[in-house]
């Protein structure tokens, strides 16, 4: 399997670090101990367990590997960007980053920790031995990374720790007590394990043997299981260009720009939350102005945003990067607090107080046409009783042979179809149309009675 080195030591005897091995990199497990301790043999059951993976993680002799002329396996390495590729859904949210080749008393092992804890939430200390001593050394060693990771102003990530304690029961609770009192700090997990060792006849790496199911079981439901990440908990590739900012200033010993480094990226850091908690307050502030209502149209913009002030605030001291002087750095940048600006605030109302608007006035003209139809119908009806009236009226004064006019002569039809037109409707004569007709039969029959009794010039009676 091919690998990508992020951590080295160069020929100058500076730790150095390569950003684009870790852009893809989400959740980190860090490993420490001596060679030979199991770390290797660790990453290899982890990514058979998470992605199914069945290569050697780190092959015996890899010449394009070679970190210079003396060692290939002094640095930190991480899954290649061919070897992500291979894996199903190309998903990686856990992976290992192995530490190779450190001596655990060396000096540089403890700055190669200081940036195990900026990047790793987990870490497994691995030790084969059967003496105590030897994990307490690598914890000692964590310690003063996490001591230099503050010192230059970073802030660890560190949360668990998996402790490789093949002891008896009794050796392992005083194990676990020793490592915390080294540690001194509360925030974080000590979580023992055991890993079983298996009988084998030579020294082969043997997939067969790295990936026996005893093992498989024993980091399964001994580590990952156990395993505990915030949802909040940013990404390792996140951190990659402070990192190397960070060892640059590290190697060459200057504080100064050192602080000047944490300041940049504290900074930076206070924007991404500021961003996201905007978006955050956006969302509340789109609920709220789609909540609004209007009832009068007159209400202006201002009315309807009202007057709360929409501030908010982050937990700056959550970043990474914070440190005591921080907090001045913060309110340097920000003396007025965190706010939407009026302008983002009228932006995010303007569309709902404009379709609010629009919808308040189109209900105002269905409510004044519904009156004008109302009003429509009833002199609709007014009119068609009057013209009855006329026509009853006209018939008791008809003679012989005279008939009615035409159902138009006694209504106002012009006028109804003038105002029909603007609120839509049409003036609907046809009942009165129909009672017309009715009458005009009913005449006629009179007269053709009264001929048929000769009947002479006797008025016609009305209905």
């Amino acid at each position: 399997m091919d690998l990508s080195i992020y951590l080295k030591e160069d020929k100058n005897g500076k730790i150095i670090s390569d950003p684009t091995a870790i852009r893809q990199c989400k959740t980190l497990i860090g490993f420490i101990g001596a060679p030979g301790a199991g770390k290797s043999t660790i990453c290899n059951i982890i990514l058979y367990i998470l992605y199914g993976i069945k290569a050697e993680y780190f092959p015996i002799s890899k010449p394009d590997l070679s970190f210079d002329s003396e060692s290939f396996t002094k640095g930190a390495m991480v899954m290649s960007e061919s070897t992500r590729s291979r894996i199903s859904g190309n998903q990686v949210n856990l992976e290992p980053i192995d530490m190779e080749g450190f001596e655990i008393k060396e000096e540089h092992c403890w700055a190669m920790n200081m940036v195990m804890s900026t990047l790793c939430p987990v870490m497994m200390f691995c030790c084969r031995e059967t003496r105590a001593n030897f994990l307490y050394d690598a914890l000692k060693v964590f310690k003063k990374g996490l001591v230099a990771t503050k010192q230059f102003g970073l802030k660890p990530i560190t949360k668990q720790i998996f402790i490789m304690t093949n002891f008896k029961p009794d050796i392992v609770i005083k194990c676990v007590n020793e490592c915390k009192e080294i540690l001194q700090d509360d925030s974080i997990e000590i979580i023992p394990f055991k890993f079983p060792t298996m009988p084998m006849e030579d020294e082969s790496t043997s997939m067969d043997v790295i990936l026996h199911p005893r093992l498989v079981e024993a980091i399964k439901v001994g580590v990952l299981d156990k395993i505990s990440i915030s949802n909040q908990l940013q990404s390792a590739s996140s951190f990659s260009d402070s990192v190397k900012d960070l060892l640059e200033a590290f190697n060459s010993g200057n504080h100064i720009k050192t602080g000047e480094v944490v300041k940049k990226y504290f900074l930076d850091d206070c924007k991404r939350m500021i961003e996201l908690e905007k978006c955050k307050k956006r969302i509340e502030l789109q609920t709220i102005a789609s909540s609004r209502s209007l009832t009068s149209v007159d209400t202006t913009l201002d009315q309807f945003i009202g007057s709360k002030t929409f501030s908010f605030t982050i937990n700056f001291e959550s970043s990474s990067f914070y440190n005591e002087r921080c907090f001045e750095y913060y309110k340097e940048s920000y003396p007025s607090g965190l706010f939407i600006s009026s302008e983002e605030i009228h932006s995010i109302f303007t569309p709902f107080y404009i379709s609010k608007m629009e919808e308040l006035k189109e209900k105002i003209e269905i409510s004044k046409r519904n009156e004008k139809k109302l009003e429509f119908f009833q002199l609709l009806r007014n009119e068609i009783e009057n013209a009855e009236v006329k026509v009853q009226t006209e018939i008791s004064t008809l003679k012989y042979g005279q008939f009615l006019k035409s159902w138009e002569y006694y209504v106002n039809y012009g006028f109804f179809q003038q105002i029909g037109k603007e609120i839509y409707e049409f003036p609907n004569f046809s009942p009165f149309q129909r009672f017309v007709e009715n009458k005009q039969q009913y005449i006629k029959m009179k007269w053709n009675l009264q001929l048929s009794n000769a009947k002479w010039m006797k008025p016609v009676m009305s209905c």
